[in-house]
């Protein structure tokens, strides 16, 4: 559950250090007068680091250019990194950041208040990239590093949002474990037919449900492989299903023509009750997600269809 989580979450890597120069040049000129002048190549090279509508490498070079030290240089480099998800490019930097602490200045007129402050960031860049790597108990560790140190950057550099979807997961995995899906549960076809799941599965070994939206561009690209996936798992024993999540009176419609459309008619097609029923059960809060279900209702996967850990599950059948 937290790969997908991960995958589909966005670093909300925030700008307080930019955020505190760009503040204090409000307050001395007013917004007014900013507009009308461009900002200090230092103040410009932050904003570059988190816009992505600007060039940072361009800005960065101009910055190199002018005679800005390497040790001013890395800070920004830093958070463009976590912006991009560069991780390598992030964790490259941080030894390079740890040993330029002696060599920053501190204070009111710098990115860091006290060296404290600068501690914390460098935690709370270290947990956001562990967070990303799934590497929870480093990203634990680095987090309430951070908050001890610079518990004014949690927030704006996302990690108290990280460690709340990590902590949820941690509930949900605990929450399915002990459960199982109702086999008796009625689920409609595209086609109208409507019969329990036990019905659907018949004889056979499990069932392979894929959850997808039309609205879904990742479900979409990936049904050629649920296609390949049906005919190859079909001569096992494996039930595979597409299960449409579309809200509204028009789910029938939409799953029909995305079905013919893409050609899925070998495939079982059936629509999610009331745009949700099994899903909600299933806790499924991101898709594209397959859930792998024994003929007891027991859950065997619940994850992303491209997770290796399916196969595994699928080999064990």
């Amino acid at each position: 559950m937290v790969t997908n989580l991960r995958k589909s979450v966005l670093f909300i890597i925030g700008c307080f250090v930019a955020s505190s120069l760009f503040a204090q040049e409000e307050v001395l000129n007013g917004p007014e007068v900013r507009e009308e002048l461009e900002l200090p190549l230092e103040q410009r090279l932050f904003q570059a680091s988190r816009d992505s509508n600007m060039d940072f490498d361009t800005v960065l070079a101009e910055a190199i250019e002018a005679g800005m030290t390497e040790e001013t240089l890395l800070v920004p480099q830093v958070i463009n990194a976590l912006m991009t998800r560069d991780v390598e490019g992030a964790k490259g930097l941080f030894p390079k950041l740890e040993a330029a602490e002696e060599s920053l200045g501190f204070g009111a007129n710098q990115p860091f208040a006290s060296k404290g402050q600068f501690r914390g960031f460098l935690a709370i860049s270290k947990a956001a990239v562990a967070f990303q790597e799934g590497d929870l108990p480093q990203f634990e560790t680095y987090a309430v590093d951070g908050f001890l140190k610079a518990p004014e950057l949690i927030s704006a550099f996302g990690i108290d949002q990280m460690m709340m979807m990590v902590r949820q997961e941690e509930v949900q995995a605990e929450l399915l474990a002990n459960m199982k899906v109702p086999m008796d549960m009625v689920v409609a076809s595209v086609d109208g037919e409507s019969k329990e799941l036990s019905e659907w599965l018949g004889d056979n070994k499990a069932l392979l449900i894929d959850f997808w939206a039309s609205w879904c561009g990742p479900c979409i690209r990936l049904m050629p492989q649920l296609k390949e996936k049906s005919e190859k798992l079909g001569e096992k024993g494996i039930v595979v299903m597409g299960m449409n999540t579309d809200d509204g009176e028009g789910q029938r419609d939409i799953a029909a023509k995305v079905q013919e459309e893409r050609g899925m008619q070998s495939v079982t097609w059936l629509l999610d009750n009331n745009g949700g029923d099994l899903s909600a059960l299933l806790m499924i809060d991101s898709i594209p997600r397959m859930v792998l279900v024994s003929p007891e209702g027991e859950v065997l996967y619940n994850g992303h269809p491209q997770d290796p850990a399916l196969e595994a599950a699928l080999a064990k059948l």
